[in-house]
């Protein structure tokens, strides 16, 4: 088992991620959240995505996926939220538990991934990593519950990238 760093690490946006990628009738509809935010204190991972920050590309899709009351409803849901409960790191590998708010819904998650640091970056700041994947249904955050399985699937995948820096 590998201990985390201690303290507090504070998210660079620039280099960090959050995508989700779900089957939608033919193919994969992967996008990603354009305003994510994320701490690592002392362990505990906490984190949220800006839900009106989805990069849908198309306009049109805008008032139907993020204000329509059948998927993010950002009107009285404004962010995805999520926070950690447990977070081990052993070499490389890393795992996590924790909840996540969708909807003003909130489940318990598990994801998995990898750790990588800490390193020193050009600038001498130090600099760790944190990579997970998890699977969640959709339907149990109240997410596009009026499509059927066979047009979109229930299960998305998210994928989070985090580049952190030591305060």
């Amino acid at each position: 088992m590998t201990d985390l760093p201690s303290g507090t690490w504070n998210l660079d946006p620039a280099h960090s991620a959050a995508t989700l990628d779900v089957r939608y009738l033919t193919g994969h509809f992967r996008r990603g959240f354009n305003s994510i935010s994320a701490q690592l204190v002392d362990g505990t991972l906490s984190g949220s995505a800006d839900a009106d920050s989805l990069d849908l590309r198309v306009d049109m899709f805008r008032e139907h996926v993020l204000n329509g009351a059948a998927f993010f409803d950002v009107g009285n849901h404004p962010t995805l939220t999520f926070s950690s409960t447990s977070l081990t790191v052993n070499g490389n590998d890393a795992a996590l538990e924790g909840e996540l708010t969708i909807k003003g819904i909130t489940k318990p998650i598990s994801a998995t991934g990898t750790f990588a640091g800490p390193i020193q970056d050009q600038q001498g700041n130090t600099r760790i990593g944190l990579s997970f994947t998890t699977t969640i249904d959709r339907t149990d955050f109240d997410v596009g519950t009026e499509f059927p399985v066979q047009a979109m699937a229930h299960e998305v995948e998210l994928d989070i990238d985090l580049y952190l820096v030591g305060a």
